[in-house]
């Protein structure tokens, strides 16, 4: 949901904790890859989560965050109320 461009080459993932799993998968997929995963424990606010890679990502000169927010249906209001509140949050370059 968030990316942006400042002055560095580097890349950053983001993990939304959805289960424990997935975000285990997702790091072990990172550290292959030489990508920080920034994640939080099960049931955490997804915003915070967000806010707190966009955080890091501007600390260290990254230069594009990526959110994942799996699991997602456009038909589920609930689910659909917090990725307006990421949206928010985070103020995204692209959507």
């Amino acid at each position: 949901m968030r990316m942006t461009f400042p002055k560095s080459q580097n890349s950053e993932c983001h993990n939304k904790p959805q289960q424990s799993k997935s975000i285990e998968q997702i790091k072990e997929h990172g550290e292959k890859i030489g990508v920080k995963v920034i994640s939080n424990d099960y049931g955490v606010d997804p915003a915070s989560v967000a806010f707190d890679a966009i955080n890091y990502a501007k600390k260290n000169f990254i230069d594009c965050v990526l959110i994942d927010t799996a699991g997602r249906m456009h038909t589920a209001k609930n689910l659909i109320r917090e990725i307006e509140k990421i949206v928010r949050v985070t103020k995204p370059d692209l959507k």
